[in-house]
């Protein structure tokens, strides 16, 4: 292994290291993000079983499972939800279907690495992630399965460890929709 590889693999152990020691890089997500999204990702893409890894309280799942989806809800933290104590970074079991998620922010590139790994079959790959992450240079890796991105209009706030009582709404949120066959033009939509 090179040294940049390997220091490289420091760096995003360190990180993980420092997102499951924490905790707190939890921010609940809006019901009304996961309708607004679904209502139109479903109109285009057939879903099929859901794979929800950092379910936190539920948020997601919860709205998933109100539109008849088969969800499977996990975290690696117990919040109340899900089956708890599963850290999604380690899972090697492939899943068929898609994968819907909102996850911590500081561990976004690796969900996003791991869902591509192990997702199978028809199904979609979407995060909910703050809209520029897409401009980071590293994340150019990327690129070539993402499909379309949805941009959440309105500045709608997350709830820090999941209190909506007092949601910051200085950020823009957007889906980022991945698939491992892609190819085509890439669309963004504003809903």
């Amino acid at each position: 292994m090179n040294m940049n590889m390997k220091n490289n693999a420091n760096l995003a152990q360190a990180r993980i290291d420092r997102a499951i020691k924490e905790e707190g890089d939890y921010y609940a997500t809006s019901p009304s993000m996961v309708e607004r999204f679904i209502s139109r990702v479903s109109e285009k893409y057939e879903l099929g079983r859901i794979l929800e890894p950092a379910c936190g309280g539920g948020h997601i799942s919860m709205v998933l499972e109100d539109y008849l989806y088969e969800v499977e809800s996990t975290d690696l933290f117990d919040r109340g939800f899900g089956n708890t104590g599963l850290n999604f970074l380690e899972r090697t079991e492939l899943f068929e279907g898609s994968i819907i998620t909102n996850p911590p922010y500081s561990l976004t590139d690796e969900f996003v690495k791991k869902s591509i790994e192990i997702q199978k079959g028809p199904g979609i790959i979407a995060m909910l992630f703050q809209l520029q992450w897409i401009t980071a240079q590293k994340r150019s890796v990327f690129e070539p399965y993402l499909s379309d991105i949805y941009i959440l209009r309105g500045r709608e706030g997350c709830g820090k460890n999941g209190d909506f009582s007092a949601v910051l709404r200085a950020i823009n949120y957007a889906w980022f929709v991945f698939r491992k066959d892609f190819t085509g033009i890439k669309e963004v939509h504003i809903i």
